[in-house]
């Protein structure tokens, strides 16, 4: 091999390139820049160190990955639980509502309005739901009857019926004061 001359100054900034570069190699925090560095600037460079820092960050991602999977695993299985349950406390809680109605003499047919009315207004409840149905679908009231004793001194009359109550589309009202007129003269009370 040929010799080469060169100026002292530029041998003077190769050591201290050289002895720069010694020292940041020696130095173990500043070891695994400067290997990186020089696989970013050299992608098939290799050092023992970088090889066993991918070994290591692989199996940790994989251990993460498994702890994270199992977590979400757990969480939707304990939502999932927590869903169910709920929703068979709602079922409960509905048939026990449906159960009191039935108690409380409604048919089929008014629980079915009554159910109607709670899905309108957002009503989970039966027992908050009735008296707001009650309140805006109130129930007829009975007809009025007497016995069927004969009073002596009762009043006797013959009037004609009053129809306003027809005319203003009570229909209900009509028909009671009606009913209980009909069932007096039925029965000779008048």
């Amino acid at each position: 091999m040929a010799l080469i001359e060169i100026d002292e100054a530029e041998l003077a900034a190769k050591n201290r390139v050289v002895k720069w570069t010694n020292d940041v190699l020696a130095n173990p925090k500043t070891r695994k820049r400067a290997l990186q560095l020089a696989q970013d600037i050299d992608p098939n460079f290799t050092a023992p160190e970088l090889e066993q820092d991918a070994q290591i960050d692989a199996r940790l991602n994989a251990i993460e990955k498994l702890i994270r999977d199992d977590q979400e695993a757990r969480s939707a299985a304990d939502s999932a639980a927590r869903t169910e349950r709920e929703k068979n406390q709602l079922e409960q809680r509905w048939l026990t509502g449906r159960a009191s109605l039935r108690e409380a003499g409604y048919t089929d047919e008014g629980v079915g309005k009554i159910e109607e009315f709670m899905q309108e207004h957002g009503i989970v409840d039966h027992g908050i739901a009735l008296p707001a149905f009650e309140r805006l679908n109130p129930r007829p009231v009975p007809p009025a009857t007497r016995d069927n004793r004969w009073g002596f001194f009762d009043a006797k009359t013959t009037e004609s019926p009053d129809l306003k109550p027809l005319f203003e589309a009570r229909d209900e009202d009509f028909l009671r004061t009606q009913i209980a007129s009909t069932l007096a003269e039925v029965r000779g009370q008048r």
